[in-house]
């Protein structure tokens, strides 16, 4: 974990990519360099005691050595970082968390499925561009399946260059009417299959069944409201099922925050 403080993160662009949904490049090159698929940063949002608390903001992607974060305003904090300007300094803890285990895609199976639903995309993308990279040398294939409630909040347009994307909408403004669930079950054959996914609680308890009952490797990342970022509050807890014997298993808990916010599908009770 990279700790910056003093010596503070340098916003490079803060773009709005669609109504309400904004890109952020920030310059650490510390965060970047050592970041992978599915960490979060935690960032402060402002230089005054309100809003107290951090918010914690997936990594969307890297590039030397700057990372990006994707995120909407839903509150407050998304509204005063949607504000920033190029040039401002941040207050960026990171990286932080459990990402993905991105050789899944091409230890365990001919056909990688990442599956994301709404702002779920945000930790997908750079997934998405570390498994294409791996499986450039390897007889596997990636396909990406993307959903949200309408186009103008559907992020996809980069995701298009590391594989095969599916899309779907809620009032079918574009491509596929329903679900990204449903083109989940359309789309899977048979072979052996990996899926990844991030999305709202709805669709990863669709996914987690899924997986379980066709015995596909699966992890997701959960979406959770954090306090502290590193374990300490508790405020981010998820029950987890302990397997004790063929016949009894066991109830206890785990954080996002330290944990996660990637986890096996079978582990985590949603």
């Amino acid at each position: 974990m990279i700790i910056r403080n003093k010596e503070m993160a340098k916003i490079i662009k803060n773009n709005k990519v669609k109504d309400g949904i904004f890109l952020m490049s920030i310059e650490d090159n510390g965060i970047a360099k050592s970041a992978s698929p599915g960490q979060f940063v935690h960032i402060r949002v402002s230089d005054t005691y309100y809003p107290l608390l951090r918010r914690p903001l997936s990594i969307h992607n890297t590039e030397g050595p700057v990372f990006e974060i994707l995120y909407k305003v839903i509150g407050i904090g998304t509204k005063i970082l949607s504000e920033k300007k190029e040039g401002e300094k941040l207050d960026a803890i990171g990286p932080l968390g459990k990402g993905f285990n991105s050789q899944l895609a091409i230890s365990n199976s001919q056909l990688a499925i990442i599956i994301g639903g709404g702002m779920g995309v945000a930790p997908l993308y750079f997934l998405a561009k570390v498994i294409n990279s791996k499986l450039k040398t390897q007889n596997s294939k990636l396909k990406i399946l993307l959903g949200a409630k309408n186009k103008d909040q559907l992020i996809y347009e980069k995701f298009e260059e590391f594989g095969n994307v599916s899309l779907t909408t809620e009032d079918g403004s574009i491509e596929y009417k329903g679900l990204v669930t449903d083109l989940l079950l359309s789309t899977l054959n048979s072979q052996l299959s990996t899926l990844f996914a991030c999305g709202p609680i709805g669709m990863l308890r669709i996914v987690k069944a899924f997986a379980i009952k066709h015995k596909i490797p699966c992890e997701m990342s959960l979406e959770e409201n954090m306090c502290c970022g590193i374990g300490a509050c508790l405020s981010c807890a998820v029950k987890v099922r302990t397997q004790k014997s063929e016949v009894r298993s066991q109830i206890s808990y785990k954080y996002v925050c330290k944990d996660g916010p990637v986890f096996k599908a079978e582990e985590i009770e949603i």
